[in-house]
């Protein structure tokens, strides 16, 4: 039988996002419960689905429903990230949803980020020390250096392919690769293992970050066509496209209110050019380290349900480039 990521893994999903809600729901301060729930309306709860996985496909030990709490965790320090980065890149809407940025401001916002990531730390600290020990990783600077990045992305707005890269890789995969190789070590003590889920977190991190910016510029974010564009932040593919032909100037798009004229303009030029379809490999080469590293470590069942993800992406990925 064809396996389906998100099929086979409803139910898990639904357990974790219960989890997640349960803590959400403690919290007091309406404003803040507002922004950190709004961002469960619409999430896959891909990396909580993805820990669950990795936990058991290495044999892990965790009864289940310790298993769906330490998913829940890591599911709620992942909000953190979602919201600085709503905050950064101001973004008024999500999936077509309200961040309430704009009802209560970006203080409010800063706040239910801080509150999202201590609470997913606190609830991930039982199994800190154990992954610190094992894998001599600093992972609290490996947190630090993500935030920064996210900002950096935003406020420097780096426009050479190669720092774009960077950054993304820095927010999008350590941010994934972190909490999975502390999800490895409550499975395994052993440190290549641990090491090569943490990259395959970060080679799927950061092919999920640009792909991410792929469905944002052709408009399967909810926020509007190539919306981070026009906040002024260049893209890997536009920043790629002004690396190889000199003649194109993305300052033409990048930061401009631009039409729809232009924008399938640009789309035509990315399209022309091989912009696309360079990013496109790109997207793929991670995706088959990841799934490399997965197929030498996980049992098969669930190796099928992770690497069914990346088909899923892969498929989704031909049909926008």
């Amino acid at each position: 039988m064809k396996t389906n990521f998100f099929k086979d893994t409803e139910e898990l999903k639904e357990e974790i996002r219960s989890n997640v809600l349960s803590q959400f729901g403690k919290i007091q301060t309406r404003q803040v419960k507002d922004m950190v729930l709004q961002r469960q309306q619409s999430s896959s709860y891909i990396k909580g689905i993805t820990s669950y996985c990795i936990h058991k496909g290495l044999n892990g030990h965790l009864p289940h429903n310790d298993l769906v709490d330490l998913a829940g965790a890591v599911e709620i320090y992942s909000t953190s990230m979602v919201l600085i980065d709503n905050l950064v890149d101001r973004h008024n809407q999500r999936d077509g949803e309200t961040t309430y940025l704009q009802e209560y401001g970006p203080e409010m916002m800063g706040l239910a980020s801080v509150y999202a990531t201590n609470v997913g730390l606190l609830k991930l600290a039982p199994y800190l020390h154990n992954f610190f020990g094992i894998s001599e990783v600093d992972g609290l600077d490996a947190i630090g250096k993500a935030i920064t990045s996210a900002v950096s992305m935003d406020v420097e707005k780096p426009t050479q392919p190669q720092q774009i890269l960077e950054n993304i890789v820095r927010v999008n995969g350590i941010t994934l690769g972190f909490p999975l190789g502390l999800v490895a070590s409550t499975a395994t003590d052993d440190k290549l293992t641990i090491f090569e889920m943490m990259r395959y977190g970060t080679d799927t991190g950061t092919a999920f970050g640009l792909y991410e910016e792929v469905r944002d510029f052709v408009g399967e974010h909810g926020r509007g066509k190539a919306s981070e564009i026009k906040a002024g932040r260049t893209p890997y593919f536009v920043a790629d496209l002004a690396s190889r032909d000199h003649s194109f100037n993305p300052n033409n798009y990048v930061g401009k209110n631009i039409s729809d004229s232009e924008h399938e303009k640009l789309l035509e030029l990315l399209r022309g050019k091989g912009a696309l379809k360079r990013t496109q490999r790109l997207i793929k080469n991670h995706l088959g380290y990841g799934s490399n590293l997965l197929r030498k470590n996980l049992d098969r069942e669930e190796f099928e349900i992770l690497d069914s993800l990346r088909t899923t992406i892969e498929k989704s990925l031909d049909r926008m480039i």
